[in-house]
């Protein structure tokens, strides 16, 4: 197996439930696959299949597990949904496959993407927190505004937030999440 680039850096936040350093992550390019597979390792719907996921990238010495997170499929390719059902349908909770995989891990950071336009700001910083204290402080929060009007959509609303609402929102909401976690 050839050797991956390394080509993203990732900064956790930084609280007293959050991990406290600098992570590198691996994106893997189009194409470069773990060598784990469905149909070899078991249902991706499946809590084993993840576990085996997170002890692959410990044992590579991976330092963070990063799952990237949008709250909708993407319509983006000429208005069509096919090519995203075909094969990126599939969005499961990340919170939830982090936790799953923070009990069959020792050391691999645990970061996933959470919308601050969508989310609410108790519960996120509930869940971080959970998260937190149960992998031993390796969870880590890639914060986003969201962009996609489909995401608007699966939230009730006809349009997305003008850029400048999503971040004044995103403001608030870090000020009262970082108050929840250091109260």
């Amino acid at each position: 197996m050839k050797p991956l680039p390394s080509t993203t850096a990732t900064v956790n936040a930084s609280s007293r439930y959050m991990a406290k350093s600098v992570s590198v992550s691996i994106t893997l390019p189009p194409g470069v696959r773990l060598p784990i597979t469905p149909e070899a390792d078991g249902d991706l719907l499946s809590a084993p299949y993840y576990q085996k996921i997170g002890r692959l990238l410990e044992e590579g010495r991976f330092d963070l597990l990063f799952i990237a997170d949008i709250l909708a499929i993407r319509d983006t390719l000429g208005g069509s949904l096919d090519s995203q059902l075909r094969y990126r349908a599939l969005r499961l909770d990340p919170l939830v496959l982090l936790s799953i995989i923070a009990g069959a891990t020792k050391h691999l950071g645990l970061g996933a993407t959470i919308s601050t336009t969508y989310a609410q700001p108790y519960v996120l910083a509930r869940a971080l927190a959970t998260l937190g204290h149960l992998c031993g402080g390796r969870a880590a929060w890639n914060i986003v505004t969201s962009f996609q009007e489909a995401e608007a959509r699966n939230f009730g609303l006809t349009e997305q937030l003008s850029c400048e609402e999503r971040y004044e929102r995103a403001d608030e909401f870090l000020e009262v999440v970082t108050k929840l976690w250091n109260s």
